[in-house]
């Protein structure tokens, strides 16, 4: 028989595809299900239930393009079935990789810039790009295969029947419940449209306005002097003996935050780097823009604020800067920080990196951009009273890869990231800065890896966005916080420390003086389920399932009915951007 008339030959190719994707994807949430409890069989059902129908409808799209002689029919039928593999293996990729599921908003966002995500994908290991290529070859043979014996009408009914039952068995089947069931749909379930698009009724604003809390000022410290923020990407409570005891990774910034000021409850606001610069910068908890996911930009919802970090500190005269050893035209960063007031941008593309070896996002090694930074703070000591310098590295961005030996180790990687880290704390050290600034060590959001079974244990429900931090220099008291914090409270500490006063519409924090601190709740907007955000109170905490108007608490400890609404309303100000 000639290859041309074996449709089942195809069918075979296909069979074996999708019993190989659908095995991988077992392998990959098994490994999590273990991490998490200890059990690795428990997803199996889970998984069977939402793929089965997803691969039925895939495969049945195949059995109906054999039904006709023809490219036209075969080329419709065959691309949207292998289109839906793609979607399922890129998918898959994303979850091993960023412990997430591919989104459509993130599509949009991190591929806006083709060349940059071009050269990201040319940076994989050999052996995953031949897989993409190869996987590529296959979809085109796939895709062009002709038909000159087309399958009967009684087989496609066959074959119609028998998926159907296939797919509608699982469909019907009602599996165990699991913690992690955002990991356990199918990448259609993954991306169904939720309430992130819903909006809030006039009625609804009208009523947070008119009763947002009144703005109270507080005396501050008038310091003036220089702050460095070092915002070290994806360092994590599992990577620091100091902060969870699992793994001794990063000792010399341990060591560091045992003679300063530590903060051993610290949240993040986010799931990635641009949403803890948010929070730090902006001194609000999350960004959820209230848009469906096709339709979101890089920092949707972050634009246009006027009172951030770096704008009243330039208000006041102080010199800001931001460095990185990245590249600020991916996803708009640059724009964006120079919209947010930084009067100095440091990029990829600095002079000072010329002729240095690059890694991923066209980064130097996170000691080149420390010398370049230690060289630009020395002239700020020297030309300015006043500054504000915040240092992003990137070397500790996933994928994990030693800038030096290559080595694909996330441990490797993290350890080079304190190393290098730790050295360039020594050497403003040794300069005499501490003695007169101000330095913040925070991380930018937990690691985009599967949470462990100690964070699980040991933080619940903040298991997501649990991050180290710590403070050292003049004014800065060393000990341990046991107050929580958040990244966003980062923010009115400095503008008291350096300032006259700080004016808020909340309660104050200062994590310098613990003591005239107010309790508060706080946000972390979740990577893993994009329409739910975590709330943790001093007496409870909860996640929310954000559908505008009817909002709601999908689960709850110890908040209280008045406190719920309280905790709807203040994020309903923050994502209709009412909080001044």
């Amino acid at each position: 028989m000639k290859l041309r008339y074996g449709w089942g030959v195809v069918g075979g190719i296909v069979g074996l595809l999708v019993l190989c994707l659908l095995g991988r994807r077992l392998f990959v949430l098994q490994a999590m299900s273990y991490e998490v409890l200890g059990c690795r069989a428990c997803v199996v059902p889970n998984v069977l239930a939402s793929d089965v129908p997803y691969w039925a409808v895939v495969v049945a799209l195949f059995v109906v393009s054999f039904g006709r002689r023809g490219w036209l029919w075969r080329g419709v039928w065959r691309g949207v079935a292998l289109l839906g593999v793609a979607l399922y293996a890129a998918d898959m990729w994303v979850m091993s990789q960023f412990s997430t599921r591919l989104m459509l908003a993130d599509i949009r966002v991190y591929t806006a810039d083709t060349a940059q995500a071009l050269a990201l994908v040319l940076q994989w290991p050999l052996l995953h790009q031949l897989l993409v290529v190869g996987g590529l070859v296959l979809g085109a043979a796939l895709w062009w295969w002709p038909v000159s014996e087309p399958i009967s009408r009684r087989g496609i009914v066959l074959c119609g029947i028998a998926l159907a039952g296939l797919g509608g068995g699982a469909w019907a089947y009602t599996p165990p419940g699991y913690v992690h069931e955002w990991a356990l749909k199918n990448v259609v379930q993954a991306n169904w449209p939720t309430g992130l698009a819903a909006p809030y009724s006039h009625a609804t604003q009208e009523r947070l306005l008119a009763e947002r809390p009144p703005e109270q000022c507080w005396a501050g410290r008038d310091q003036r002097d220089h702050v460095v923020m070092l915002v070290l990407e994806s360092w994590s409570t599992y990577h620091s003996q100091a902060w969870l005891g699992v793994n001794d990774w990063t000792p010399r910034l341990d060591a560091w935050a045992a003679q300063g000021r530590q903060f051993e409850t610290l949240y993040a606001g986010g799931f990635n780097t641009n949403e803890g610069l948010f929070s730090l910068l902006t001194g609000r908890d999350v960004v959820l823009p209230i848009l469906p996911a096709h339709q979101q930009g890089a920092f949707e919802g972050a634009w246009g604020i006027e009172n951030s970090l770096p704008a009243q500190l330039g208000k006041q005269g102080y010199q800001t800067t931001f460095m990185t050893s990245g590249n600020l035209a991916y996803t708009r960063k640059g724009e964006w920080l120079s919209q947010l007031g930084f009067e100095a941008l440091w990029g990829h593309d600095a002079p000072a990196f010329d002729g240095v070896e690059r890694g991923h996002f066209g980064a130097v090694p996170d000691d080149v951009l420390y010398s370049s930074a230690l060289a630009h703070i020395t002239r700020l000591r020297q030309d300015h009273a006043a500054s504000l310098t915040v240092i992003e590295n990137v070397s500790s961005h996933h994928p994990y890869v030693h800038p030096y030996s290559g080595e694909r180790s996330e441990e490797a990687v993290f350890r080079y990231m304190d190393k290098a880290a730790g050295e360039f704390i020594d050497q403003l050290a040794a300069s005499g800065f501490l003695e007169e600034g101000t330095l913040v060590v925070v991380s930018d959001h937990r690691a985009m890896t599967f949470v462990t079974a100690e964070e699980q244990a040991r933080f619940g429900l903040g298991a997501v966005s649990r991050i180290p931090g710590f403070m050292l220099g003049r004014g800065v008291e060393p000990g341990k916080v046991t107050l929580p914090f958040h990244q966003a409270d980062i923010m009115p500490t400095l503008l008291r420390q350096q300032g006259e006063r700080v004016c808020l519409h909340g309660p104050l924090r200062d994590g310098l003086d613990v003591a005239a601190s107010e309790p508060r709740c706080m946000m972390h907007a979740r990577g893993d389920q994009r329409d739910r955000v975590n709330v943790y109170c001093p007496e409870g905490k909860g996640t929310i399932k954000v559908m505008g108007d009817d909002s709601y608490f999908v689960n709850n400890e110890g908040l209280e009915s008045g406190r719920r609404q309280q905790l709807l309303d203040a994020l309903a100000r923050q994502r209709l951007a009412l909080e001044p």
